[in-house]
């Protein structure tokens, strides 16, 4: 498994521990942050905004969707 697969599924881990899994939005933006659609930068931005309950559809609606990680 590559760092940034092993980072998402540590992270969706942190989040299933807790008793709460992990929405739709968020395994979109770490499935395209995993396959390279989008930087680390980016993802940062995503989770602040997802954090606050702000929209991410910019980060999203302008990338080509990429294959979701075994």
């Amino acid at each position: 498994m590559d760092t940034r697969a092993q980072i998402a599924a540590d992270a969706i881990g942190s989040v299933r521990a807790e008793g709460l899994e992990p929405g739709r939005t968020v395994v979109q933006v770490l499935d395209r942050w995993i396959g390279g659609a989008i930087e680390t930068e980016q993802l940062g931005e995503a989770a602040q905004r997802l954090a606050t309950g702000q929209s991410v559809a910019h980060l999203l609606s302008h990338l080509k969707p990429v294959s979701p990680h075994p």
